[in-house]
């Protein structure tokens, strides 16, 4: 088994431990990486903990960035690029019926390719539009727009996340604001940029401490 790297502190004076020292994995979830790959990636930084590492034995690992970063997407960003997807989808879509149709259908004179073109569109257009049901939705639960509620529900997952990783030896290395660089476990600052050591944190893996 291989980890990205251990850290340990030039000043050891601050810390519980005599040689304190934890595991980094570096990794970011895909935006689209989807339940199933999310969950592995948090078993894998667990795995992590029950390995006994040459010189160190078993270590605290800490992830970066957060896993929260996945869902952590402007509103702008998303919107912008779901609307070139849904008329990229569309057009393509209008097109294609349309060819196929006027490949199909008898040459009667009836309807023209461009109509049924312009009819396929028309339908896509209705099924694109069954999306304002989700934002009529949102909006009745007090959320400014799907989108919004969505992304709520993604931080909440994440958060959630790293509160049972954190009981399970697994943290956080990243920015946090008013702090710095930061050591998180369950949401609890162990070690900033700004602030340093905090509360004498132990680095020791624990076990059967609940």
């Amino acid at each position: 088994m291989q980890i990205d790297a251990v850290l340990r502190p030039r000043d050891t004076t601050p810390w519980k431990d005599e040689n304190p020292a934890f595991g980094v994995a570096f990794k970011l979830p895909g935006q689209n990486v989807g339940d199933a790959g999310y969950f592995q990636w948090a078993a894998q930084a667990v795995d992590y903990t029950h390995a006994e590492w040459k010189g160190y034995g078993r270590l605290q690992v800490f992830v970066c960035p957060t896993p929260a970063i996945a869902v952590m997407m402007t509103a702008a960003q998303v919107a912008e690029g779901n609307q070139w997807r849904r008329k990229f989808a569309s057009d393509q879509a209008a097109r294609k019926s349309a060819r196929f149709w006027a490949q199909v259908a008898p040459a009667d004179g009836v309807m023209s390719a461009e109509d049924r073109e312009r009819d396929a569109r028309k339908w896509w257009n209705e099924i694109n539009n069954m999306s304002g049901d989700a934002e009529v939705q949102a909006r009745s639960e007090g959320f400014g727009s799907a989108f919004e509620r969505s992304q709520r529900q993604g931080i909440v997952t994440a958060r959630s996340m790293m509160r049972l990783l954190g009981q399970l030896n697994v943290g956080e290395l990243m920015p946090a604001e008013q702090h710095g660089w930061s050591l998180l476990r369950s949401g609890h600052v162990l070690w900033s940029q700004e602030q340093g050591v905090r509360n004498k944190w132990s680095l020791h893996p624990r076990l059967a401490s609940r």
